[in-house]
């Protein structure tokens, strides 16, 4: 695997991370 692509993976699986993260967040602020 290329650097390039190992940066890749990392910054998706981050993106994938937050995105659940602030929708649980978001689920619990609004009930």
């Amino acid at each position: 695997m290329t650097l390039s692509e190992l940066l890749l993976t990392l910054a998706l699986s981050s993106v994938i991370f937050f995105a659940v993260e602030i929708e649980k967040w978001w689920k619990r602020r609004k009930s």
